[in-house]
């Protein structure tokens, strides 16, 4: 939400300044890691857990505190077929 702390700021009430990390590692994976935002993340409709990273496979829907936005990761199929759990 916070325009000079954020890559993507996201202008709603319900994301915090600093809510989440989203990584592109070298060895091709996305993860997101919830900085403990006060109300939360989803991924695919589940709770993200805080302060934990979670692997997001292609197609994996993301959606930051309460708002109506939803971010979808876009690639090709993961080897499970799936959008993966968190672990």
């Amino acid at each position: 939400r916070a325009p000079p702390a954020a890559h993507v700021p996201l202008p709603h009430p319900s994301v915090s300044r600093q809510h989440a990390v989203i990584q592109h590692r070298d060895s091709g994976g996305v993860w997101l890691m919830d900085l403990g935002s006060t109300h939360g993340t989803t991924i695919n409709k589940k709770a993200c857990p805080s302060r934990a990273y979670v692997a997001l496979p292609p197609g994996a829907m993301v959606r930051l505190g309460s708002g109506s936005r939803l971010v979808t990761l876009l690639g090709p199929p993961d080897e499970a077929g799936g959008a993966g759990d968190m672990r």
